[in-house]
């Protein structure tokens, strides 16, 4: 199993969507570095999580709360897809969203 940069196969991709981006790890940084997180910074807290393994594949769900310095607070999720190869689970990506009140 390789990495290709650059590569997304058979994606689907909404233009019209402003808040919905693919991005490789180098873009990722650079966008959050964007909106101020050097700056600013936050914590998170980690709350429930779920975990689906089927052979060598997996799905992790990871909520949490992000912890601003203004004092602000916002839920989210964390998805990660891995995978198992030599005997060590690797991120093969990772999907993230807001969380709604009861969501979580």
């Amino acid at each position: 199993m390789h990495w290709r940069r650059n590569c997304a196969p058979d994606l689907r991709v909404f233009p019209a969507d402003a808040e919905i981006s693919i991005l490789d790890l180098p873009r990722y940084t650079q966008a959050q570095l964007a909106n101020g997180i050097q700056e600013n910074g936050y914590s998170e807290t980690v709350g429930k999580r779920n975990i689906r393994i089927l052979g060598d594949v997996a799905v992790a769900e990871q909520y949490l709360t992000m912890n601003f310095p203004s004092g602000a607070q916002n839920a989210a999720i964390d998805f990660f897809s891995l995978v198992r190869t030599q005997d060590r689970w690797r991120i093969v990506s990772v999907v993230s969203d807001n969380v709604g009140p009861g969501e979580n």
